[in-house]
């Protein structure tokens, strides 16, 4: 329990000064800690930059982790895929 990221903030200190667990293990905890805050920190901080601008549809959870891990910024409208708004900046 000591080990999970949200519990380990509060418990790991008590712990430590109660002598329950070893300085290693305690060492191990913070690591883990700081770890997912750092990787969780960057994450939000993709996401924010990408959708701070973005208007349209509502984004679906699946649909904006596949734009973080894919390295796509914006999800694509349907005119754009198929090439309708190049056909139509040719007429103009």
């Amino acid at each position: 329990m000591m080990f999970v990221p949200p519990v380990a903030a509060m418990v790991l200190p008590a712990a430590l000064c109660l002598g329950t667990i070893s300085f290693g293990a305690g060492a191990l905890a913070v690591a883990i800690l700081v770890g997912i805050a750092i990787a969780v920190t960057i994450t939000s901080g993709r996401l924010y930059k990408m959708m701070s601008l973005y208007k349209g549809n509502n984004v679906k959870i699946g649909q904006a982790l596949k734009m973080l891990f894919s390295g796509c910024h914006l999800p694509v409208p349907r005119a754009c895929r198929s090439g309708l708004i190049e056909k139509i900046h040719k007429k103009i």
